[in-house]
């Protein structure tokens, strides 16, 4: 369900560079795992945006039964993403350079996967949506590839999908909603930036509850925090790390 108060628009994801739009998908799919249930460990998107990737920008695996298609089409998913209009010409030429299909496509299709091309900048109708399928099926041509094209249009749907992304897109274009960070380091600038756990330090739900340790109270906030439209206030003196604590809620390697 779209979120207006972060909702993007086709302008917003034309805007974004080609970085940008990469890391983009790649969080697109982190999401869509999470909403799942799925962790986003099997999604992979890396190196420099100019460095060759033999076709593939982001490259998704997921092995949980409990994997449903959508957005990300097969278990085996990779995303080649554009921040650049991709006429069918041009599809074929990224498919198949000097008139030779990629070996990623190859394996690709050998192993029943998915290949999605990524136009940020195409704003597209339905047949002309319909005719960049056809040019990639075509150029695929090999074992059971399943194919799709993605242009603004269709990312703005994604995106909406996903309140903290969509909030990221305003964030990276500064337009970022008063009062409102994407998670980061929101305590220090450090790159490396352990949570350090104070073996004294304890943390009450009320005024008259029981103490709890630090890891005992980061799982009740987890589990208050996990319910749709939940808020938690945390109150202490300064000091105390009440920034460091909520940005170690969203940390995988904190439990």
């Amino acid at each position: 369900m779209t979120n207006l108060l972060f909702e993007i628009s086709t302008v917003d994801v034309q805007a974004l560079d080609d970085a940008d739009a990469r890391l983009l998908v790649a969080k697109l799919c982190e999401a869509e795992l999470a909403a799942a249930g799925i962790s986003p460990h099997g999604v992979i998107a890396g190196g420099a945006q100019t460095a060759p990737d033999g076709g593939s920008d982001v490259h998704v695996t997921v092995a949980d039964p409990a994997f449903t298609p959508g957005f990300i089409l097969e278990p085996e998913t990779v995303y080649q993403v554009k921040a650049e209009r991709m006429p069918k010409g041009r599809i074929t030429a990224e498919m198949k350079p000097k008139g030779v299909l990629r070996p990623l496509i190859v394996d690709l299709a050998r192993r029943g996967g998915a290949y999605v091309i990524v136009s940020t900048r195409d704003n597209l109708t339905d047949p002309a949506i319909t005719s960049r399928r056809s040019a990639m099926a075509a150029a695929g041509g090999v074992g059971p590839l399943n194919v799709d094209f993605y242009d603004a249009a269709r990312l703005v749907t994604w995106i909406n999908l996903h309140p903290a992304v969509a909030f990221w897109v305003r964030f990276r274009l500064g337009r970022a909603t008063a009062g409102w960070r994407p998670f980061g380091a929101w305590s220090t600038t450090a790159t490396e930036d352990g949570f350090i756990v104070d073996e004294k330090a304890r943390l009450r739900q009320t005024a008259e509850s029981t103490p709890l340790t630090i890891p005992e109270g980061l799982v009740k906030l987890r589990e208050a925090l996990a319910k749709p439209g939940a808020a938690v206030r945390l109150v202490g003196l300064s000091g105390h790390g009440k920034t460091r604590l909520p940005q170690a809620l969203f940390e995988e390697a904190v439990q």
